[in-house]
């Protein structure tokens, strides 16, 4: 029983280290998010983000240039972009013009 639990305590810290490096893939996408500011004027903010499908893209872009955004960030339309590069689901870039 003590050389099991000893086994059990050194693949634990290997296992938990493959467990939580896991993330989920997905591709680029370029999103043009819609923001209101406080007078009520429409402006744009560009966003560049990598999501698992083009149905969650919008969602991740949203979060994305929340993070830019002087206020509350509407909706995101988002088209994927040239690269084939897989990417880390989640990873953003706000596109300063």
């Amino acid at each position: 029983m003590r050389y099991l639990l000893g086994a059990v305590a050194a693949v634990s810290p290997a296992l938990f280290g493959v467990v939580a490096g896991c993330a989920e893939e997905g591709r680029f996408y370029a999103c043009t998010c819609e923001v209101v500011t406080d007078f009520d004027d429409a402006s744009k903010l560009d966003v560049e983000v990598c999501a698992p499908s083009p149905e969650r893209a919008p969602a991740v872009g949203r979060g994305c240039a929340q993070t830019g955004a002087p206020a509350y960030v509407q909706r995101c339309a988002c088209a994927p972009m040239a690269s084939s590069a897989v990417c880390r689901s989640g990873a953003c870039k706000v596109i300063h013009r």
